[in-house]
């Protein structure tokens, strides 16, 4: 397996959203930076449904998550906080 690219994937509240993906990529490492460093920053989920405020799982400053296969295409994510950009940070590998 070898780094096929990175992404820094700006978000807020306003909008969820998904990963731009390389081709021939079959699993992204990222680690959240919560603008606000507050305990639960934003939200995602993998199965293509939208994350809310309330809905999906939590991510938090430094969160570092493995995310893989079909999974890729589905992952979305929301800020929870109003007026406060997060960021991914995005390494892909194939």
């Amino acid at each position: 397996m070898k780094a096929l690219g990175n992404q820094t994937l700006a978000f807020d509240e306003l909008q969820e959203k998904n990963l731009t993906i390389p081709e021939n990529t079959i699993l992204a490492e990222i680690v959240m930076e919560a603008g606000n460093r507050a305990e639960i920053s934003a939200r995602f989920t993998e199965n293509g449904e939208a994350p809310t405020a309330e809905n999906g799982l939590p991510l938090n400053h430094l969160s570092i998550l493995e995310v893989k296969g079909a999974n890729l295409q589905n992952f979305q994510v929301i800020g929870i906080h109003t007026g406060i950009t997060h960021f991914l940070k995005i390494e892909y590998f194939g």
